[in-house]
């Protein structure tokens, strides 16, 4: 077991999956950095917070996540991060998993749950990087999947999206209307489940699940 004092931090995205040797020191020290980055203006003032005993029940509470779906990311210990806050820091690598992002684990507990309860299509709305995850999840589950995003989504993140086997439709000029519009799509749709990119506890019991089972044919 971890020394109860450890943090576990998520890495940043920046670090480019399967680089080579050469760049891979450079890689790490750049993640480093955006992670400290970020560490000092969020989460070094959340350490004095006491979390309310519910939501960290639940939030510790090992899961099952299903087969196939995500990868046992590595942890990389940060020399930097673990001088700056006095305590031992984790990188969790999950530029590794198959969107690139970390997303993925709350996906796919998320649209696994969903399945399980009946739902044979997904529906969501997203700037870009959760519709990838639940485009990616979904196609993994045998699910149909629909990502509503705004006018300010990048080509190359449709193109991504696509490339899932997801339907993407192009609406609204910000994430609200986009939203609004797929809201109604599953309101008239009976087999749909409504899937947000950051806003459920399924979700969030996900994220919270830092190691998944091996998955032994990616």
């Amino acid at each position: 077991m971890e020394d109860p004092k450890t943090i576990w931090a998520v890495t940043v995205r920046c670090c480019p999956p399967l680089c080579p040797q050469r760049r891979r020191e450079a890689a790490l020290s750049e993640a480093a950095m955006v992670a400290m980055a970020t560490l000092r203006r969020f989460a070094l003032p959340l350490l004095a917070v006491r979390p309310r005993a519910p939501a960290l029940r639940m939030l510790s509470t090992r899961v099952t996540m299903p087969p196939g779906c995500t990868f046992n990311t590595p942890l990389l210990e940060s020399a930097p991060l673990s001088e700056l806050v006095g305590t031992r820091v984790l990188l969790k690598m999950d530029a590794l998993q198959p969107s690139g992002s970390f997303k993925d684990r709350g996906m796919a507990y998320l649209c696994a749950e969903l399945k399980q309860r009946g739902a044979t299509s997904l529906i969501s709305s997203s700037g870009g990087n959760a519709g990838h995850a639940i485009a990616v999840v979904g196609r993994k589950l045998g699910m149909r999947v629909r990502v509503i995003v705004p006018q300010t989504t990048k080509p190359i993140m449709l193109t991504k999206i696509r490339a899932q086997g997801a339907e993407v439709t192009v609406h609204g000029a910000n994430w609200n209307e986009a939203d609004e519009l797929a809201r109604e799509l599953v309101a008239a749709d009976s087999a749909a489940e409504y899937v947000s990119p950051y806003d459920d506890p399924l979700l969030w019991r996900g994220l919270a699940n830092p190691n998944p089972s091996p998955n032994p044919n990616p």
